[in-house]
């Protein structure tokens, strides 16, 4: 994918974890390292970076008028991502993952990655 132009994708479905935390799951599967990060774009309100938290999906925290936008979309929603970009985690033979909150959900695929 072109680093320069946003891929529209469709909100699939969207998973209430908690009252702010939201999973939402995309009908593209982005190739990616775990922790890379992509920029997400909400039509009309900003673009902002956010960690995948598997090949299809972004984890979200609401916090400000971006992911408050993104906490009132739903499924057949469109949204613009552009990346993968970073370098990732440095994948070793142990590995010791420390978050908290929604900062643990680019953990996942680590994890699953090491298993």
């Amino acid at each position: 994918m072109s680093d320069n132009l946003s891929l529209p994708v469709s909100i699939q479905r969207v998973k209430k974890e908690t009252s702010l935390i939201r999973t939402f799951v995309f009908d593209h599967q982005f190739v990616f390292s775990p922790g890379q990060f992509v920029m997400v774009w909400i039509p009309g309100v900003d673009e902002i970076p956010m960690a995948l938290s598997s090949e299809n999906t972004i984890t979200v925290q609401k916090a400000g008028d971006a992911t408050t936008a993104m906490f009132n979309l739903g499924p057949g929603d469109k949204l613009g991502i552009r990346g993968p970009f970073g370098n990732g985690f440095t994948k070793g033979e142990k590995v010791l993952g420390i978050a908290g909150g929604v900062g643990a959900a680019p953990l996942l695929p680590l994890a699953r990655a090491t298993v």
